[in-house]
């Protein structure tokens, strides 16, 4: 398995980006985690179906998304999170191909995640994490970075969940082809540059089209058949929402 599970945003002023995020996808905020403030940030969580979408923004300077927000000249996608049968071993496969570890944490209730150094992979943060459902539990439902009980906040008068990344780096080509190694999953050339395609979607690469350099360009969204969004595109914390 490999599903695009969950879209991180970063932004400088968290509580404007959280509202703008609520306005323009239908959905509700379901967790502040006080986790992540190990690294210096503070987050909203909300669900998409039973995908997810982050915000983060740093509170104290020397933070990594702090440089984030420098190097890429403000709010942006900030990470890539992909859900693996078993990230420890993916972990291990990968790391074994020379990709750095940046962080590997099992300490979350059946999660374990490894994120992967961008400099590593294209100039993009990648995170590989697993869940082991407890016995009669819904699969769908279980990510605990999301929080203990996140299902009731689900919203889907607008949105459904991710269907898809673009990625603008240097070398699509390169790029592509390394991340087919790192997932298993093969490359296809189309339009404008490469894609892998994924259990939800797909992962497209294509140039660098700006001043930001590497980074995560767009996302895609599922619109609710009633949404009013099928076909339209919208910009939240920096990225553009294409809404299919």
């Amino acid at each position: 398995m490999v599903h695009l599970r969950q879209a991180v945003l970063v932004g400088r002023d968290l509580e404007a980006r959280a509202r703008e995020m609520c306005g323009i996808l239908g959905v509700e905020i379901a967790y502040r985690d006080p986790g992540v403030r190990r690294w210096g940030v503070d987050n909203v969580i909300a669900p998409m179906g039973t995908d997810i979408i982050e915000i983060i923004s740093p509170f104290r300077d020397g933070t990594a998304a702090g440089r984030f927000l420098d190097r890429r000249m403000g709010d942006g996608g900030y990470m890539v999170i992909l859900q693996v049968d078993d990230a420890a071993a993916a972990s291990r496969r990968v790391g074994a191909m020379g990709v750095r570890v940046v962080e590997m944490d099992a300490s979350l209730p059946n999660h374990v995640f490894t994120h992967f150094h961008p400099s590593d992979t294209g100039g993009v943060l990648l995170s590989l994490e697993s869940v082991t459902p407890p016995p009669g539990s819904d699969p769908a439902h279980c990510w605990a970075p999301a929080g203990p009980s996140w299902a009731p906040f689900i919203r889907t008068d607008k949105v459904e969940g991710l269907a898809g990344i673009e990625l603008q780096v240097a070398d699509p080509a390169t790029v592509a082809g390394l991340w087919a190694r790192l997932l298993e999953r093969k490359v296809e050339a189309v339009p404008g540059g490469h894609r892998i395609r994924i259990d939800n979607g797909e992962i497209r690469f294509v140039l660098i089209a700006d001043d930001r350099g590497s980074g995560i360009r767009a996302y895609d969204i599922k619109a609710a058949a009633k949404g009013g969004l099928a076909g339209t595109s919208a910009t939240l914390a920096g990225c553009r929402f294409n809404f299919v």
